[in-house]
């Protein structure tokens, strides 16, 4: 991923400990997920710092939370809302 990106450092196995891609991936499985990472150095050059863009390819907007996906998707799933309207009513005891 980081190889693929002109505009990111070259990857090093210390950039995969703090890395954000792996947990977007268990939580969003959707297949128009689009995900850019770049390592940027940070300031002075001391350390390395990740930033994320995520997308979704279908309808081609940026993404706020990539854990919960694209709101256009969830809206065209069927069934979805009444997962959303039973959470709140659920007793975190």
């Amino acid at each position: 991923m980081i190889r693929d990106n002109p505009e990111s450092l070259r990857w090093q196995p210390v950039d995969c400990t703090t890395c954000p891609v792996p947990d977007i991936l268990r939580a969003n499985a959707s297949k128009y997920l689009e995900i850019k990472l770049t390592v940027k150095s940070r300031f002075l050059g001391l350390g390395r710092q990740k930033d994320i863009e995520v997308r979704c390819t279908r309808h081609g907007i940026t993404l706020d939370d990539p854990y919960v996906g694209c709101p256009q998707c969830h809206e065209e799933r069927p069934g979805l809302e009444v997962f959303q309207e039973a959470l709140p009513q659920i007793d975190h005891k």
